[in-house]
């Protein structure tokens, strides 16, 4: 194919066509690199709105963040609390049922021999009771006392002991009256007449008065006035 080369326009005819078309030309060669709005602009304030909206929304996203990342310590901070919590109570708990559980076997081994003293003593009062079946019925004064003996030495043994006969006045330390009997005597006042229970101390206290009667002197009528009239 043989192209004829009077076919093509020259240079020159090129450039005259190109001017005469100016919307052509303008077209083409008024469209710049990069377009930047007029200052003041709409789309200069739209640009800088969505600026600032998304500098806004990372900032309220990072303090989110910071939130979330705080409420997670606090959590974790209120599920130690409340598992120590729970494993303290357990530990008390347990703490207390093993004060308790010692409390009972002390008491048990403070009153364990005063208990063994006393099923001894019922081994003699079963014992005394045969014989005095056997003996129809007749107890002898030595047998009682003997029981009184043996009652004695288990309180003893436990610190506790007859308070000794004291002074023949009433004494308010270690006796108490149960009773009185009046007497005309001044000098009988206060003495003690008959003493009902004896009393028992432990240690250095008094562990029951002793039960007394007590002797009153009573007051002497007043004399009747002589009437005037």
């Amino acid at each position: 194919m043989i192209v004829d080369e009077n076919a093509w326009p020259s240079s020159g005819a090129a450039q005259t066509a190109v001017e005469q078309c100016p919307n052509l030309s303008g077209s083409n060669a008024a469209q710049p690199s990069s377009q930047v709005p007029e200052r003041g602009s709409p789309i200069e304030l739209t640009q800088h709105l969505e600026q600032g909206t998304t500098i806004a929304l990372a900032s309220v996203s990072a303090d989110i963040d910071f939130l979330r990342g705080q409420l997670d310590d606090l959590a974790g901070l209120v599920r130690a609390r409340l598992s120590y919590d729970q494993t303290k109570e357990q530990a008390f708990d347990r703490l207390y049922s093993e004060l308790d559980a010692l409390k009972k076997n002390a008491a048990l081994d403070n009153i364990k021999p005063l208990l063994l003293d006393l099923i001894l003593l019922y081994d003699r009062m079963e014992h005394a009771r045969q014989l005095a079946a056997d003996t129809q019925g007749n107890l002898s004064t030595e047998v009682l006392q003997s029981f009184i003996q043996e009652l004695l030495e288990v309180l003893y043994r436990r610190e506790v002991s007859l308070i000794e006969a004291g002074p023949s006045s009433f004494d308010y330390n270690q006796q108490k009256a149960i009773g009185v009997v009046d007497v005309t005597d001044p000098a009988e006042h206060q003495r003690i007449y008959k003493v009902v229970r004896r009393g028992f101390r432990l240690g250095q206290r008094t562990l029951r008065p002793e039960e007394v009667i007590v002797c009153r002197v009573l007051a002497p009528p007043p004399s009747a006035k002589p009437d005037r009239d």
